[in-house]
């Protein structure tokens, strides 16, 4: 486990026990209680698969297509919610494949996405036993998420969760994408508590949930990934780095 006092980049003495004194939780949801990659692959197979099977081309071609659909809508609506909308990629696709608008086809390409996107998600190790932790202390959870609120909805009765939370909030509810204040504040405000260093921002990304949790003071909890401890040495004030669920379990132990 490593927690940093991220000013001198030293251990902070032990006992440490944030959660503790925590009053709510504003948790990420993607990458974060589950594994992103390995079900955006399925997904893309499942699209690819699904384009070859309507003789649309091959599966190569299909994902040539939504690469460049994907940046076409990235590029047009920079941070919105609606940028990672993989229905307005499957429809851009699908209109440059086939010069016109196909609904149906577009529909059977999109539903194949996030069916297999779906059926390949599972829960991150420990993340059950935190959340009930919480739960059984009363400190409040409130997903605070980038993307669009229904298939957000889908993800969170997929890992079972629904019963663990007390909130969401989508960017395509509060307007804006993490690191903006907006998503966070919209989250206090359904808690009706104030921006307090009490509150603690969990997530995996340092842009989207360290930064945004420093714009408004309050504590966080970083989840990195091995890929990104290289830039740990640029975070200016204090928090607490850990690699996984099971990490925050021994610290709630010790």
């Amino acid at each position: 486990m490593q927690i940093f006092n991220w000013i001198l980049l030293k251990p902070l003495p032990y006992p440490f026990e944030p959660m503790f004194s925590a009053k709510a939780i504003l948790l990420d949801l993607d990458d974060t209680l589950y594994a992103y990659s390995p079900c955006h692959q399925a997904g893309l197979d499942a699209f690819s698969a699904t384009w070859e099977n309507l003789n649309l081309g091959d599966q190569e071609e299909a994902l040539k297509y939504y690469h460049v659909a994907r940046k076409e809508i990235h590029a047009t609506l920079k941070g919105s919610a609606a940028s990672h909308h993989r229905l307005l990629y499957v429809q851009r696709a699908l209109e440059k494949r086939l010069d016109h608008l196909d609904v149906k086809k577009t529909l059977k390409l999109y539903d194949a996405y996030w069916s297999a996107y779906l059926e390949t998600m599972v829960l991150s190790t420990g993340a059950r036993e935190w959340l009930e932790w919480l739960q059984s202390k009363k400190i409040p959870v409130v997903i605070v998420t980038n993307l669009v609120t229904e298939i957000q909805f889908e993800k969170i009765c997929k890992l079972g969760i629904e019963g663990l939370i007390q909130f969401i909030v989508t960017s395509e509810e509060s307007g804006h994408e993490k690191p903006h204040t907006d998503p966070f504040l919209l989250a206090l405000k359904k808690l009706n508590i104030p921006i307090d260093p009490d509150v603690y921002v969990v997530g995996d990304s340092f842009r989207a949930d360290v930064t945004g949790a420093q714009s408004l003071g309050l504590s966080w909890i970083w989840i990195a990934s091995s890929h990104e401890d290289k830039i740990v040495s640029e975070l200016p004030e204090q928090g607490i780095c850990v690699h996984s669920f099971e990490e925050l379990i021994t610290m709630m132990e010790e």
